[in-house]
């Protein structure tokens, strides 16, 4: 077990860490997230309260849902889901969306898996076993209350009976919430994916071996196959 002078030097260094990312972002394009896999075996339990409920949304869910801007969605979402390329898996408080993650099916384009700049995006194809999941929400006044994790758990186990056995998983490496999120979800990080250089001259690295756990990475996708598994 970790000292408290030795938790807080790790928190000092991390503070700085950060400080010196941002500061390298406003000079040039600079992403870093880490790249975390969920496998339906090694899910784990996630305890929330009894009054949140758990599922699948629907197109139409999606775009009312948009017209209340603090879910931060628009009807865009909506047109994806309906051609059967993203499924969005929510966490309610009644009626009330309390938070959602949002997962494509055999690949992201790269202008929809970014960070803060455009010129950071990175595309990715995966297997029709796997799902990525590159957009998450918590409202704020739902935040602290591990929806984000049961998300993930509780739509994974539900595709798992689809077909579907693994996520894929994306966080800016500075997010430690989201990033804690996952650890609790049972997610495994398999290292880094960095997007940094200029608009003429950009570079990405990726983890290695990651091709072998079923994703690959490049300035395009290869075309969409999948029919929709939720109704529209």
């Amino acid at each position: 077990m970790q000292s408290k002078r030795d938790q807080r030097h790790g928190g000092l260094s991390a503070r700085i860490g950060s400080l010196a990312y941002r500061a390298a972002q406003r000079a040039m394009t600079l992403d870093v997230s880490r790249l975390m896999c969920l496998d339906a075996a090694n899910v784990q339990c996630v305890p929330v309260d009894e009054r949140f409920s758990f599922r699948f949304l629907n197109a139409a869910e999606v775009r009312a849902f948009a017209r209340d801007a603090q879910n931060d969605l628009t009807s865009a979402f909506a047109e994806r889901m309906r051609q059967g390329r993203d499924l969005c898996y929510a966490a309610l408080d009644g009626r009330m969306l309390a938070g959602y993650a949002w997962l494509a099916l055999e690949s992201i384009e790269a202008e929809q898996n970014r960070g803060r700049s455009a010129d950071s995006g990175v595309a990715a194809s995966f297997g029709s076993d796997t799902a990525f999941v590159y957009r998450a929400f918590t409202r704020e006044e739902f935040r602290g209350r591990h929806l984000y994790a049961a998300c993930l758990v509780r739509a994974l186990q539900d595709l798992s009976v689809q077909g579907i056995g693994k996520l894929f998983v994306t966080a800016d490496w500075t997010n430690r919430a989201a990033r804690a999120g996952c650890r609790r979800a049972g997610c495994r990080e398999l290292g880094s994916i960095a997007r940094f250089g200029w608009r003429r001259a950009m570079f990405t690295l990726t983890p290695p071996g990651s091709a072998a756990q079923g994703i690959q990475f490049g300035s395009r996708v290869r075309p969409h196959v999948r029919t929709c598994l939720v109704k529209a």
